[in-house]
């Protein structure tokens, strides 16, 4: 089974992560230099966190539907 991730900037290092879909919205740690945050969507911080999550995995499910209509045509 395939793991969607999302990339996001440690806010305390900057340093580029790749959190787990699932984690959208949850509390974690930097890998890097161990600070907490909630993982979230850059782009949509303000928003509820029902809302960034639908909008995430329906971009996931767009992305993922693209890659079989061009492995059909390859």
């Amino acid at each position: 089974m395939m793991t969607t991730n999302f990339a996001q900037d440690c806010p305390a290092c900057s340093r580029k992560l790749y959190v787990r879909l699932a984690y959208l919205g949850r509390r974690v740690a930097c890998q890097h230099c161990q600070a907490e945050f909630v993982a979230s969507e850059a782009s949509s911080s303000n928003a509820p966190a029902t809302l960034w999550r639908e909008s995430l995995v329906q971009r996931a499910d767009d992305l993922l539907r693209r890659l079989d209509l061009q492995a059909e045509f390859a």
